[in-house]
């Protein structure tokens, strides 16, 4: 196929449908995805057509906090995967970025491919860990210790633990509370998202944020966070643990987590509450001029 036969069109809301279809989706969930504060559709999302039929798409997740463009792009053809992908790298290059990143799984040879070709390289692995079985941490709270699943009241609060535990962290970008709201209270299709908050004689130290799809799905371990004055007394596996048992709670199995394979810590944590390996996925990276 020839790059020519290839055309690169702007996203319309017109073409949330077709969008939908392209990511094997329910028109509603991609609907409320892209309504997020943070993003801006019409400029960051295209569309790739050959011969009048659209075969994929791409999503240049702008964070200007990092100065990075985050691509999140599909299509059945390599050509058009690197079409895909080297118009994201003008664009984030128009925008003043200083680099396009893309999240690929570890042995799809195709996107790795198309990365080298447009002279991106591996910079981080993420470890994907799943929990197979059902049964509880059955945790048990130190004296003083309380525990809630956090309302729209709460996401001031949220939001300042969680920018306050990852800021500084690679590819973490500081969050706003209107984001954050969006997120938890809008976005899920099984909404709201469960945030276990821990407190401590009064102090609110920590988060764990649950997600499950939809009712009888497998669940998620977000993000777990903890305030840095609060970190290194084993918080983090309590608070993970809370996370846990309100997951298997609703029936939601198997649990599954992402950690970044430098987080030693962390992994620790997770592989000593039942976490085992699944799958790892690898960062590649375009330093923009």
């Amino acid at each position: 196929m020839a790059t020519t036969d290839i055309i690169i069109r702007s996203f319309e809301w017109a073409d949330v449908s077709l969008l939908a279809t392209l990511q094997h989706s329910d028109t509603a969930d991609v609907d409320r995805w892209l309504r997020q504060s943070n993003l801006a559709p019409e400029q960051e999302c295209v569309l790739a057509e050959v011969g009048g039929e659209t075969v994929g798409y791409g999503y240049l997740i702008v964070e200007q906090a990092l100065s990075r463009g985050v691509l999140v792009a599909e299509a059945d053809n390599q050509a058009v995967l690197n079409a895909l992908v080297t118009d994201a790298s003008a664009k984030a290059e128009g925008l003043g970025l200083s680099v396009l990143q893309m999240d690929v799984p570890e042995g799809d040879e195709k996107r790795s491919s198309v990365c080298k070709a447009v002279g991106m390289s591996i910079i981080r692995v993420h470890l994907h860990l799943i929990r197979p079985g059902a049964e509880p941490t059955r945790v048990t709270l130190p004296a003083g210790t309380a525990t809630r699943l956090a309302t729209r009241a709460d996401v001031g609060t949220v939001t300042a633990i969680q920018n306050a535990a990852f800021t500084g962290s690679w590819g973490y970008s500081p969050n706003r509370e209107e984001e954050l709201d969006y997120r938890i209270f809008e976005l899920p299709a099984n909404a709201p998202d469960a945030v276990v908050i821990v407190t401590i004689n009064g102090h609110d130290v920590g988060y764990c944020w649950t997600h499950q799809e939809r009712a009888n799905s497998p669940g998620m371990v977000d993000m777990v966070g903890v305030l840095p004055e609060w970190q290194g007394n084993g918080l983090g596996k309590l608070v993970t643990s809370v996370g846990i048992d309100h997951l298997i709670s609703i029936g939601a199995t198997p649990l599954e987590i992402t950690v970044d394979s430098k987080n030693e810590s962390a992994i620790h944590v997770y592989e000593s509450l039942g976490f085992q390996l699944e799958r790892r996925s690898v960062w590649y990276e375009r330093v923009l001029s």
